[in-house]
């Protein structure tokens, strides 16, 4: 009797490592910048500048990157805005040991901004990482017998998808907004937040093509001193190189915006 199999190689996460850990550090406002009555928002983002294995550890080296939005001391209170970055590198122990295939799959920030005095502010932020590494497994499947003696066999047909390629890329989106008439010009930047409210992927020959949305908000002063704000929707598309694809393939996408 022969069994007749055949190979099956199938992705799946190898290792998850959840960590957290907390940032405190005093940060100065710099000479340029009004003296600091209240603070009215703070947003912080992490980048993750380098990754490594050290034994049983993953060395996670990177940045805070964050904007505060503050109440400016005066006769006449009005708003300002400063940035700035707060390096960091914490040791995140790995159980089962480390390896160069680990990455950050998502991390967050939640910061916490607090007045020492005018010109000093306290900055606590709680950082959470979310650490995968992914192996490949190659599996034997029965897929016949063959045997001269009388044998019964129950088979069954199934779909199977086959991994075309796997990458990570970066697309670069640059567009330009126009103030209506009815706003005011714009003289200093005070605070942007922007989303992605939506986005559609479709595959082509050798490549994905990437739509979508953008909502874009901007509170500024103008170069009279006054304060305004614009929200607009702003559309993109482009395309992301992917060889060996084409419109008949299944496909996923994860996209962070950055």
């Amino acid at each position: 009797m022969e069994i007749i199999t055949k190979q099956i190689e199938t992705n799946q996460v190898d290792k998850r490592l959840f960590d957290q850990f907390m940032l405190d550090e005093d940060f100065n406002v710099p000479d340029s910048k009004n003296d600091v009555e209240k603070i009215v928002s703070s947003e912080g983002r992490v980048r993750i500048d380098e990754i490594k294995p050290v034994e049983n550890y993953l060395r996670v080296q990177g940045k805070i990157e964050f904007q505060i939005l503050y109440v400016a001391e005066g006769i006449e209170p009005t708003f300002s805005s400063l940035e700035g970055k707060i390096p960091f590198v914490e040791m995140v122990y790995a159980p089962d040991g480390a390896d160069n295939n680990m990455d950050v799959k998502s991390a967050r920030a939640e910061l916490h901004v607090h007045t020492i005095h005018s010109r000093k502010l306290r900055i606590k932020a709680m950082v959470e990482m979310e650490i995968e590494s992914e192996k490949q497994n190659t599996w034997e499947v029965p897929t016949d017998v063959e045997s001269g003696d009388r044998v019964y066999k129950k088979q069954k047909e199934m779909d199977m998808l086959k991994l075309r390629t796997s990458k990570k890329d970066t697309y670069r989106i640059k567009e330009e907004i126009t103030l209506p008439g009815t706003k005011e010009s714009i003289g200093m930047m005070l605070w942007t937040d922007i989303a992605n409210r939506r986005i559609d992927t479709k595959l082509v020959v050798d490549e994905l093509q990437i739509m979508g949305e953008l909502l874009v908000f901007c509170f500024y002063e103008s170069p009279d001193g006054k304060i305004d704000w614009i929200e607009q929707a702003v559309p993109y598309q482009g395309r992301v190189e992917c060889y060996g694809v084409d419109e008949t393939m299944f496909h996923h996408v994860q996209a962070n915006l950055e």
